[in-house]
Order: structure tokens, then C-alpha cells, then sequence
């Protein structure tokens, strides 16, 4: 015999009374308005962290330009960009894996978000690129770390609430 329910009410069923009624439509995981604003928050986040980067690395470019002649400045731009590709993609890679594994575990802390935060600072203060940029004598070059250091707090700030 067809039911009448609708599918938020065999969503119900199914996930607190562990009942699936016989002909009841599929339903489908809806993500909680929370989480798709977190998600959200997460991607703007990155892309201010990118911005923060790449004016970085103009500063740069434009401080080896005043003491070297170069042909192609955008070598420049282009070279650093390609070596902090990897890092920052690894970190993103990571804190988005942990927003994934907090939504399915249900963790509403985002505890694995923490987690890796805590992991992507410690790959900021190891990463030679990074500590060379710091230490370079052509301009103060602790705007990488400082950009991403700030995109991690401000994620896992935002995420963890």
C-alpha cells in the first residue's frame, strides 16, 4: 500500500528509527545550512589567501626588478608561484579533507579541521621556500608565511565555532 510521507518524514524513519517504509521515495542527504556556509566560508577564505599571495609575490618581483634589469618580470611571479603551488595545495588539499571528515563524522567542533590547521602551520614553519623568502635580503619576505599563517587562523577560527 503507497504512503503519503513526505521525504524529510522517511528521512526521519529511516535515519532515527532505523525503518525504511515499503515504496518509500529515495531520499537524499541534505547538507545543513551550516555546513554549506562553512564550505563557502572555507573557499572565499582561500581565495583572499591567494590574493594575499600574489601581492606578495609582486612585491618581490618588483624588488629584484630595482636591482636587476629583467626582460620578463612575470618569470619571476610565475616561478614563485609554481614553487608555493604545491604547498598551499597541499594544505588546502588537507583542510578540505578534514572539513569532509568532520561533516561525515557529525563533528559539529570541526575537530579534524583543528587538526589540520595545526599540521598546515607546522608545514609554513619547515618549508625552505618559505624560510628563504623570510630571510632574503631583497625585501621583507615574511608576507608568504604571514598570509597563509593568517588564512589557517582565520579558517579554523571561523570553522571550529
Amino acid at each position: 500500500m503507497p504512503h503519503d510521507l513526505s521525504p524529510p518524514q522517511v528521512s526521519f524513519l529511516e535515519t532515527y528509527l532505523n525503518y525504511k517504509p515499503a515504496n518509500a521515495p529515495a531520499t537524499r542527504d541534505i547538507p545543513s545550512p551550516g555546513t554549506v556556509a562553512k564550505r563557502s566560508y572555507l573557499i572565499a577564505r582561500w581565495k583572499k589567501m591567494q590574493i594575499e599571495i600574489e601581492a606578495e609575490t609582486d612585491a618581490l618581483a618588483s624588488a629584484v626588478e630595482t636591482l636587476v634589469v629583467i626582460e620578463d618580470p612575470s618569470e619571476i611571479r610565475a616561478g614563485v608561484t609554481a614553487a608555493l603551488r604545491r604547498l598551499i595545495d597541499d594544505i588546502l588539499t588537507t583542510v578540505s579533507d578534514a572539513v569532509d571528515t568532520s561533516i561525515n563524522d557529525g563533528d559539529p567542533k570541526y575537530r579534524a579541521v583543528a587538526k589540520a590547521a595545526s599540521a598546515g602551520r607546522a608545514s609554513v614553519g619547515s618549508d625552505p621556500l618559505l624560510r628563504a623568502l623570510s630571510e632574503n635580503t631583497l625585501m621583507a619576505g615574511g608576507g608568504f608565511a604571514a598570509a597563509i599563517l593568517r588564512g589557517l587562523d582565520d579558517i579554523e577560527a571561523k570553522l571550529t565555532a
